[in-house]
């Protein structure tokens, strides 16, 4: 069954993405992530502090390097 279903690219493309929808439904974790990258949260909601030059900040892993300056002046 998998062989007939890896061999036919449609029917397994339509079957993987019916896979992750229905993750945010039942899955905490992917859900989480759904609403993270629907809000845009690593442009946006990540860097929503309010940093003086007195602020001491600690970054600690990162899944995808991104280093960001903001003046804050």
């Amino acid at each position: 069954m998998k062989k007939i279903i890896k061999s036919n690219k449609t029917v397994y493309k339509f079957l993987s993405d019916s896979r992750e929808i229905l993750r945010i439904v039942y899955n905490t974790k992917t859900r989480s992530r759904f609403f993270w990258k629907l809000k845009k949260g690593d442009d946006t909601l990540s860097f929503n502090y309010e940093l003086n030059h007195n602020s001491l900040v600690f970054i600690i892993g990162a899944y995808k390097g991104k280093i960001y300056k903001k003046n804050n002046q």
